[in-house]
């Protein structure tokens, strides 16, 4: 992935993140996914607990 310019080190910051993380972030705030596919892709309760931390947005 190519990181963009960033004044706040976001792109790094995400890049460093393990790789359950990573992938929900991108599936979800780059692709759009809903919650509920996400959570189908990923096995199901992982992604609840993140989306109720606030890991998801809404």
């Amino acid at each position: 992935m190519e990181i963009a310019s960033s004044t706040n080190g976001l792109y790094e910051a995400i890049l460093e993140l393990p790789t359950r993380q990573f992938t929900v972030i991108v599936l979800r705030h780059l692709l759009g996914y809903p919650t509920k596919r996400i959570a189908r892709y990923m096995g199901g309760l992982y992604v609840f607990r993140q989306a109720r931390r606030g890991v998801l947005g809404s």
